[in-house]
């Protein structure tokens, strides 16, 4: 089996020319810059993405907290009503 693998390798090898390897090399070294390249600015474009996220959870926060108080302020004055006298706003 190891030499079938061996043999196989050596023929493959063999099949392929100095000038072939160079250009397939050239191509994938060409094809890795430009997944690093589009990497690159897909993280930058992610990055980005987080920040505005950041923010409108923060905005988000803060309304969620206004709301929470203006309902708790509402509870209060209507625990406190009594009927017959003016509905407190």
């Amino acid at each position: 089996m190891r030499y079938e693998i061996a043999s196989a390798l050596a023929e493959f090898a063999k099949s392929l020319d100095g000038e072939k390897l160079r250009s397939a090399s050239q191509t994938l070294i060409v094809e890795a810059q430009r997944n690093r390249a589009a990497t690159a600015s897909a993280i930058e474009g992610l990055k980005a993405q987080v920040a505005a996220n950041q923010k409108l959870v923060s905005q988000v926060g803060g309304t969620v907290q206004r709301i929470e108080k203006r309902t708790e302020d509402r509870a209060r004055k209507l625990s406190s009503w009594s009927p017959g006298t003016p509905r407190p706003r």
